[in-house]
């Protein structure tokens, strides 16, 4: 991976080598020639013009078939390898175990969230002002927050789970119910649960403590587009197939107050709500 990284670019030198793609790199990785390039002493210049010659004679002339075809045109500079970019990648800088250790003490993903600032934030920044303005934000929020807590009790599974009542109490604070699996191709085949829940008691923002605001529906009788995370729907003034009453937009607005479905990784509701999950596996076992 040395190689790869020194010929077609990587972290420490993006440009690379001029007319070395990631397919050529991989070819001589695969031929040895990174290991034998990491072998050579630093300070063995004439180590590396051997070993330079060797690679460039190869990629000419693709003697010893290492690459699918000869690429004559190709050749290594002098100035290759790059002994500092080298030796980043074979002795890279890491923390000792103290600064780890102080790291972990430092950053954690376990602080309280501060909602009320974000809502703050979000009306200043994006103009998401009133009831519509909160509703957009819990409605992006929600899935996050609801992952977010499911780990969190995976942190703090000593509380409370040698009570299955009061656990069962503290499951349904985020998981309503289940409602289904699946093993997806969107996702490579990671196994999934969809679960049901309540966006705003997720989040917990104060809706009613927002300012309303009424907008004026445009000339052609259609709903404004400032919700755009409202649904649209196609309805009809009469639901008579033959009625000749005239047809009209009309807006379903999102309710964070109603129950929303939404696919989880099966590894982060296990460890969230490991009863619910129980429970609804037991009812695919006795549908059986």
């Amino acid at each position: 991976m040395i190689l790869v990284a020194l010929l077609s670019g990587g972290d420490y030198d993006t440009n690379g080598v001029t007319g070395f793609g990631v397919r050529i790199a991989c070819e001589a990785a695969r031929a040895g020639f990174g290991k034998s390039l990491c072998r050579i002493s630093r300070t063995d210049a004439a180590g590396y013009t051997k070993w330079r010659e060797r690679f460039n004679l190869e990629v000419q002339t693709n003697e010893s078939k290492h690459f699918k075809s000869r690429h004559e045109s190709l050749k290594l500079p002098k100035t290759f390898p790059k002994l500092d970019i080298l030796e980043y990648y074979t002795n890279p800088v890491i923390s000792d175990a103290h600064g780890v250790a102080k790291l972990r003490e430092e950053l954690t993903g376990e602080g309280e969230i501060d909602i009320v600032g974000l809502r703050q934030f979000v009306a200043e920044a994006f103009g998401w002002k009133y009831k519509v303005g909160a509703k957009k934000l819990i409605r992006g929020l929600a899935p996050v927050f609801l992952v977010h807590k499911l780990r969190l009790r995976g942190n703090r599974r000593e509380i409370g789970y040698n009570d299955p009542a009061l656990t069962d109490m503290n499951e349904i604070e985020l998981v309503r119910s289940i409602c289904g699996k699946r093993a997806h191709f969107a996702t490579d085949a990671l196994p999934e649960i969809r679960v049901i829940f309540h966006p705003n008691d997720i989040v917990g923002l104060d809706i009613e403590a927002e300012e309303d605001v009424t907008h004026d529906c445009r000339q052609d009788g259609l709903a404004p587009l400032l919700e755009d995370d409202a649904a649209k729907a196609y309805v009809a003034n009469n639901t008579t197939a033959r009625s000749a009453s005239p047809r009209k937009w009309v807006r379903l607005a999102y309710d964070p107050m109603q129950p929303e479905r939404v696919w989880i990784a099966q590894i982060m509701v296990k460890v969230g709500v490991p009863l619910k999950v129980e429970d609804y596996e037991e009812s695919l076992r006795n549908s059986k």
